[in-house]
């Protein structure tokens, strides 16, 4: 007798139209400010003239003195922000028969290029969600256990004491299967590599522990590392993790003009040195000082940083919340339009308004719209707006003037021939797309944005211990 189970391959399958995405691909961070600060330019550069000092030979006198001698001659003062281009790229691929498999109505699941090409951009907006509150080093983590003989593990630091520096306190949440990675010691001075992996690590597993601390890499022994003048140098405790390709070492010839190539973020735009900069010896020997071509550190640069507030992990509350953002106005002349925090910093947030709780539609200029907590201080509110790309223990307030997108190309697939797809150099029937970004991110007045740094109290693991995050 014909069973079903016998007979399977005569029935008809039935697929659910589109495709079901497990990963989370919400970026409001990007949406923003896509929307609200978007400048085209051309040339190699940005070049920003700010004014900076004031005129003061205003000075008062009396009638009786009607021939006193005028005030000495007085001036204003005049600097500029150079905002160097980032490149950004991307590629993909499918097999001409796989592509064509997949086109049919009757079997059609979803169109594979189509498929690749869009899952893809939603990637690559994840990237740029995280890089958008970062700085251009593109550190992803630190190394907090040194590696055992012939590990494939690597551990990095989550400090339950939040970190004055963001890297040093988030743990694996940047990493993801399939991500291709580099290490380099904390002086940037040497690329951890291996014959395996050439000069780059891939992730095989980014989930493999509690608390969201550790990665498993392909490629990697804990001892068979040597530096790229061959000499042995076995990745070790305090190494810095970045995506691949986003920084040139010191030894490499590159160093000598720009050697971090990722975006301008938060972190980086609304620094005050005496704060919250890590030191050269720490961050691979990159000046994080310097913003734009301005030292903030040098006497008279102070209007190159922004406010910058350290709660040293204890718990928010109201007056310091309240406080932060009438400096940031007071400092800038502009009230702030938005607050951006991961989510449990927005819950910590709430619990300091007791009765006074309220989620408002936000549209801003541009168009973006969002349903946000509204914080009233005194004589503006203020939205605040959750992003799970944001460092756990910080809040990060601007007016909208304060942060642009210098687009120099805007994001596209490349098809200078006429086509965006080529063929593999292996000579297969394979066939590739690649897409490009010229641009950067920047501030023509820092004075206009701040962060809360170190909160304390913020449950990132919404009632668990294990961190609940997948990038």
């Amino acid at each position: 007798m014909q069973t079903f189970a016998l007979g399977t391959n005569l029935f008809k399958r039935v697929y659910f139209p589109g495709l079901v995405d497990q990963l989370h691909t919400q970026t409001p961070e990007l949406g923003l400010l896509a929307k609200t600060g978007r400048n085209a330019w051309s040339g190699a550069d940005v070049r920003i003239g700010v004014r900076t000092t004031r005129n003061r030979s205003y000075r008062p006198t009396s009638s009786a003195r009607e021939r006193a001698v005028l005030p000495a001659t007085g001036r204003q003062g005049y600097g500029v922000f150079t905002l160097p281009c980032v490149i950004i790229h991307g590629s993909g691929g499918v097999t001409a028969f796989g592509s064509a498999a997949s086109q049919g109505s009757e079997s059609a699941f979803v169109q594979m290029l189509k498929a690749e090409v869009k899952g893809h951009a939603a990637d690559a907006q994840k990237d740029f969600g995280y890089d958008f509150f970062r700085t251009p080093l593109n550190i992803l983590g630190r190394i907090s256990v040194e590696p055992d003989a012939n590990a494939t593990r690597l551990t990095l630091e989550q400090d339950p004491n939040n970190q004055l520096v963001h890297w040093r306190g988030e743990g694996n949440r940047a990493f993801s299967t399939n991500q291709l990675i580099e290490i380099f010691s904390q002086d940037g001075v040497t690329r951890r590599t291996s014959t395996a992996a050439n000069t780059s690590f891939q992730v095989t597993d980014a989930n493999p522990a509690a608390n969201r601390t550790q990665i498993d890499i392909l490629g990697f022994d804990g001892t068979a590392q040597v530096a790229a003048d061959g000499v042995a140098a076995a990745v070790t405790l305090g190494d810095l993790v970045l995506r691949r390709g986003s920084f040139a070492a010191q030894a490499d010839p590159l160093a000598g003009a720009e050697a971090a190539f990722a975006f301008n973020g938060l972190e980086q735009l609304f620094a005050d040195d005496t704060v919250d900069i890590p030191a050269r010896g720490t961050s691979l020997n990159y000046e994080l000082d310097v913003l734009q071509g301005v030292n903030r550190g040098t006497a008279g640069n102070g209007w190159a940083r922004g406010v910058v507030v350290n709660l040293a992990n204890a718990l928010m509350d109201r007056n310091t919340l309240n406080n932060f953002i009438k400096r940031v106005q007071h400092r800038g002349g502009s009230p702030l339009d938005v607050l951006l925090c991961e989510d449990s910093v927005q819950i910590a947030v709430s619990d300091l308004m007791v009765q006074d709780q309220r989620y408002e539609p936000q549209k801003f200029p541009g168009g973006f719209e969002a349903k946000a907590l509204v914080w009233n201080a005194g004589s503006v509110d203020v939205p605040i707006v959750p992003s799970r790309e944001c460092p756990y223990d910080r809040l990060y307030g601007f007016s909208l003037d304060g942060v642009e997108e210098f687009v120099l190309q805007d994001f596209e697939l490349i098809s200078t021939d006429g086509s965006p797809l080529r063929q593999d150099a292996d000579g297969s029937d394979s066939w590739n797309y690649s897409w490009r970004f010229f641009g950067n991110m920047g501030s023509r007045k820092p004075a206009l944005g701040g962060k809360i740094i170190q909160i304390g109290g913020a449950d990132e693991g919404y009632g668990v211990a294990t961190k609940v995050y997948e990038f």
